[in-house]
């Protein structure tokens, strides 16, 4: 049972610590933010009145075209963030058949996704995590390579990111080099490898966690390894 005469900032820690820190990114844990807030009245107003319950957030389409349909949630949601630095988690269930450059590149797959990328970049300052799960590889490179140079910002303090598929992900479409703070990367999917060690040679002495399910030969493994000096896992 509750109880009324905890002092604020006592449940607030109850709270935050009772709710599933490996699950904050994910459905589940937003299934626990809203049973806590059902509880009773007080645990309601805590969890409403605490940026850092709503910094977070894993949004899980069927088609990542649906994803504009949520995004007056998504401000919802993150509107009680405050000033916190944000996450986001977006997974696409829809198997993509690879599509050539000549196809995904287009100024109409581009306008369709526009509404996403708006909103993306709205919060550009505030990105710390960005993980795109099974996210079709047009989306993606649309919202790196249709963005104006000067944009680009929208990457310019993640600190993690990971961008993971069963298809195919070019190693162009990975900015890399827009994330000069990035200290953990998670990557898995089909791409052009054989130069994907030397693009991106200055990044893999500052990361801290890397994960990689990338389609390659064991040397390309061992090579980016080696230089990731710097690895705590």
């Amino acid at each position: 049972m509750p109880r009324p005469d905890l002092p604020t900032d006592v449940l607030d820690s109850i709270l935050w610590l009772a709710s599933p820190r490996s699950t904050r990114y994910t459905q589940r844990g937003r299934r626990a933010l809203i049973s806590f807030c059902l509880t009773c009245r007080a645990w309601k107003d805590t969890i409403y009145g605490n940026p850092r319950f709503w910094s977070s957030l894993s949004i899980a389409v069927h088609d990542i075209i649906d994803l504009n349909e949520r995004i007056p949630f998504m401000e919802l949601w993150y509107s009680k963030a405050g000033k916190l630095k944000l996450s986001l988690n977006l997974k696409e269930f829809k198997e993509r058949e690879y599509v050539p450059d000549a196809r995904r590149n287009t100024p109409k797959n581009h306008a369709r996704f526009e509404p996403a990328y708006k909103f993306i970049l709205k919060y550009s300052a505030r990105w710390e995590r960005i993980h795109f799960d099974k996210v079709r590889f047009s989306w993606v490179n649309g919202l790196v390579n249709s963005l104006p140079n000067q944009d680009k910002f929208v990457f310019k303090n993640l600190l993690h990111f990971g961008a993971k598929s069963t298809g195919r992900y070019i190693e162009s479409v990975l900015p890399l080099h827009e994330m000069p703070k990035l200290k953990s990367l998670a990557v898995q999917g089909k791409g052009e490898f054989v130069q994907f060690r030397a693009r991106f040679s200055g990044v893999w002495d500052k990361l801290r966690q890397i994960e990689l399910g990338i389609f390659a030969s064991i040397t390309v493994h061992l090579r980016i390894l080696e230089e990731c000096c710097n690895l705590e896992e």
